[in-house]
């Protein structure tokens, strides 16, 4: 039985190695590299306390094992006339996956009845994915992300 809750300082080791494990994987599938810096990681898990109305990590347990990850992050649209959540990263380590458990946290998103829109990223080549989350009802948009780093 999967079940879902917020992170606590017993889990950052594990969602640490995660996050690394996410990003080598994206590498993979895209073929760009990403740098993230542990302190990185540990600065948005601190956040995750200091500002949770704002950014939360979710672990997934399978029995009492850490199993994967969801990072969330809000904010107001006048757009969409409301609170908007942001699904920033989401894993699930290899030997689960398949398993429904992403759609479960997904369907456990969209009972929460606090947000407008659930939104995510997903690299252009990771078809698996994207069939996912649209299965899940995602839609792709007509609006292209860009970025411009500040730092």
């Amino acid at each position: 039985m999967i079940e879902f809750r917020l992170i606590s300082t017993l889990d950052h080791s594990e969602v640490v190695s995660m996050v690394f494990a996410l990003y080598k994987e994206s590498a993979e599938i895209e073929g760009e590299h990403s740098t993230i810096s542990e302190k990185q990681v540990h600065n948005t898990l601190n956040r995750t306390v200091t500002h949770p109305e704002e950014v939360q990590c979710y672990v997934f347990l399978s029995d009492t094992n850490v199993v994967g990850y969801g990072l969330l992050c809000s904010f107001w649209s006048n757009e969409y006339g409301g609170k908007v959540l942001i699904v920033d990263e989401l894993y699930v380590l290899p030997p689960y996956r398949g398993q429904g458990i992403v759609t479960k946290f997904i369907t456990l998103l969209t009972e929460l009845k606090q947000y407008v829109m659930l939104d995510l990223e997903v690299f252009p080549t990771n078809f698996k994915a994207q069939n996912l989350y649209k299965r899940l009802g995602f839609s792709i948009t007509n609006r292209v992300f860009m970025n411009k780093f500040l730092i």
